[in-house]
């Protein structure tokens, strides 16, 4: 069972992320920008739960979905499979097909980040999931 978070945070264009810890239930919410907020505690559906505040990332997550789908990317890494956005750690992941790029794209992926001043993750996904998934009809299963 997952804990329904009802967090709000007053400044969106600041958000960077959050992060869930179960055992004891805490937030964690990423800021973008240098400028602390004060923690509290929030009523869950699984009790009380304290949020914390951190600072210090450059780029919300609304920037770095900017980034993620914009032509910056699409340059740097233009034949991955997708680029999205880990709003649990604040950076960009590039998936790519084969294990065989991984070597090109992570040095790719360091450029980009040294010229970004974002983290950015490179994951294979392998060659096998690029087929084309069977239709399987009900009667099938029969």
């Amino acid at each position: 069972m997952t804990a329904v978070i009802p967090l709000r945070l007053a400044a969106q264009e600041r958000y960077a992320g959050r992060r869930i810890v179960c055992e004891p239930l805490k937030v964690v919410v990423l800021l973008k920008g240098e400028a602390p907020l004060q923690g509290r505690v929030i009523q869950t559906a699984r009790g009380p739960a304290e949020v914390t505040y951190d600072a210090g990332y450059r780029y919300s997550v609304r920037d770095m979905q900017e980034l993620a789908d914009g032509e910056f990317m699409a340059k740097w890494f233009p034949d991955a499979r997708g680029i999205y956005t880990d709003t649990t750690y604040g950076r960009v992941v590039v998936l790519v097909n084969a294990p065989s790029t991984m070597k090109a794209y992570q040095d790719r992926a360091a450029e980009a980040e040294a010229e970004l001043d974002l983290p950015i993750i490179v994951m294979a996904i392998g060659e096998a999931r690029q087929a084309t998934p069977a239709v399987v009809g009900l009667e099938d299963l029969e």
